[in-house]
């Protein structure tokens, strides 16, 4: 118990199948990810008219209301737009206060997402240094297409352990970099009628590299398990987890 500690924006995703119109009303694509616009606020209004809002325990802004984000579903395709609101506003003293330090000072596992380095990275960058400091480790998703053997190779503070690097590629091989040599490892193949909703395909590989990585497991097993949440999670409509897992490395 409160071995990692995440950090990242916390928004309300409005899952909605819709048709083809709805996305060319607002100007969105499929299988995209946009931050919203001005000309895209109505839309949340348009998904949440049967709303009740959400209860959360997070950094609280008066000022603005909570993230939301529009996953627009047109068959197995996926559109997001995203209107950060108050994660836009998250400020780092929020981590020096007495709940998030006892969270910080307890975890071993520290993960930050990649969107969130437009909204803080001062905040990213106090988890990192306090990381490196304890000799913990810094997981970091970058969300894009970089060239893992050049990440790799990047410079880093801490010369106890080398950049491990993993970038997933949708149907294609992940991309494991560990200690400078390339591994590509394949994922299952879904038929395109076993494919329900992609929506959280990307958390959902992070929360099994991440469950595995705890466990002090191989990068490649935590890759495989990765790989084994994410195909679970896109066969059912939503973030949504049954049953017992039966994951073998």
């Amino acid at each position: 118990e409160g071995l990692l500690v995440g950090i990242g924006n916390p928004l309300l995703d409005i899952s909605a199948i819709v048709d083809e119109e709805l996305l060319n009303k607002y100007g969105l694509k499929p299988d995209d990810a946009i931050m919203a616009e001005e000309t895209h606020m109505p839309l949340y209004r348009e998904l949440m008219d049967n709303s009740e809002g959400v209860t959360v325990r997070y950094q609280v802004n008066e000022s603005h209301p909570t993230g939301t984000c529009a996953v627009l579903l047109t068959g197995t395709h996926r559109s997001l737009c995203a209107n950060l609101a108050a994660a836009q506003n998250f400020t780092p003293d929020y981590l020096a206060t007495e709940e998030s330090r006892k969270s910080i000072e307890a975890a071993k596992y520290f993960y930050a997402s990649g969107f969130f380095v437009a909204v803080s990275p001062d905040a990213i960058m106090q988890l990192a240094k306090h990381s490196h400091a304890k000799g913990l480790s810094f997981v970091m998703n970058l969300s894009a297409p970089f060239i893992a053997l050049q990440i790799a190779a990047m410079p880093k503070l801490s010369d106890k352990r080398q950049r491990a690097v993993v970038i997933t590629q949708g149907c294609q091989p992940v991309i494991l970099v560990e200690n400078g040599e390339v591994t590509l490892i394949p994922v299952t193949a879904l038929t395109r009628d076993q494919i329900v909703d992609t929506n959280g395909a990307g958390d959902a590989f992070a929360g099994g590299f991440l469950a595995q990585m705890v466990l002090g497991s191989s990068y490649v097993t935590a890759v495989k398990c990765g790989i084994y949440t994410a195909t679970h999670i896109i066969q059912a409509s939503g973030c949504t987890v049954s049953g017992v897992s039966d994951f073998k490395s």
